[in-house]
């Protein structure tokens, strides 16, 4: 579906101020807290309207500077600027994807929990769809497409293993022997697996798959891991891991370090441009852009 200057007007509903300060206020360390202040500050957030329930899914695509955002409610994928214009959206028919991204054609890409993979063109036509790796019984709680554009990295629930693989079905990456995995992602020739059963968070060499360094630690304290959900990786090697138990993200340096935490509530994606920060939330019904200080 096009978007009309008019219609834009009307769909493209900014946040209130009152929810900028609720994030502000949200994002400050509680004063019985011993941690860092915190290292990201509110640019401005969206939303687009009342169909925007849920903005589960975020992706940057950094090649045209568009921003993808899929709303689970209504099964719908929104192409927008950066800084939050609507320039076109479109249904889709993918059940309960995990992964969202754009390949390097252009074609828009989702990964359903069981491990099918959904092409669409950018105006919401259908291609195709697949299965990512052979086999049956995938079960896909986490993944990324990688920065450079050649695989999705995935994590299966059912073999417990993560995964990279190309477009092509051709697997770059496998590993197995988790206790309960939830996301993985690559960044810079490492794969970054989260592991709930073990609290932490694994750091594998991506062509060698030998463990490089493992970091994380069971609690309810900053700095622990009582329900980890998501794991990404920033511009400058920074570790962030969601955890739902806490509904907090936590922020390590790259040698595993913490050296902070958030307090998001409602926490579904992010997407992560140099210092730049999307986050979508089923709470604010919004999605929220941060800088990284």
């Amino acid at each position: 579906m096009s978007v009309s200057n008019a219609t834009r007007a009307d769909r493209l509903i900014p946040v209130r101020a009152v929810m900028i300060a609720f994030l502000a206020l949200a994002l400050s360390p509680s004063p019985a807290s011993a941690f860092a202040p915190a290292v990201v500050s509110v640019i401005h957030n969206f939303s687009l309207g009342a169909d925007y329930e849920d903005p589960s899914l975020v992706y940057l695509d950094t090649s045209v500077w568009e921003l993808l955002v899929y709303e689970s409610s209504t099964s719908m994928v929104y192409i927008l600027s950066p800084s939050g214009r609507l320039k076109y959206y479109f249904k889709v028919d993918v059940a309960d994807p995990a992964v969202l991204f754009a390949a390097p054609n252009g074609d828009i890409g989702l990964v359903s929990r069981a491990g099918e993979l959904s092409l669409y063109d950018y105006r919401g036509n259908f291609i195709e769809k697949k299965h990512l790796r052979n086999g049956s019984g995938t079960a896909v709680t986490g993944g990324h497409y990688s920065p450079d554009r050649k695989a999705v990295f995935f994590a299966d629930y059912h073999s417990q293993a993560a995964y990279g693989v190309t477009l092509n079905g051709d697997v770059v990456f496998m590993k197995e022997g988790f206790r309960r995995i939830s996301d993985c992602v690559y960044q810079g020739g490492k794969v970054y697996v989260a592991d709930q059963g073990g609290y932490s968070v694994m750091i594998y060499d991506a062509d060698q798959g030998v463990l490089i360094h493992r970091f994380g630690r069971a609690g309810g304290k900053p700095g622990t891991f009582s329900l980890i959900n998501r794991v990404y990786v920033s511009a400058d090697g920074n570790v962030w891991v969601s955890d739902v138990g806490k509904r907090t993200l936590e922020v390590f340096n790259p040698t595993g370090e913490f050296e902070t935490e958030l307090f998001l509530p409602g926490f579904r994606s992010a997407a992560f441009v140099n210092n730049i920060m999307y986050v979508s939330s089923n709470v604010l019904k919004a999605v929220t852009v941060y800088r990284i200080k």
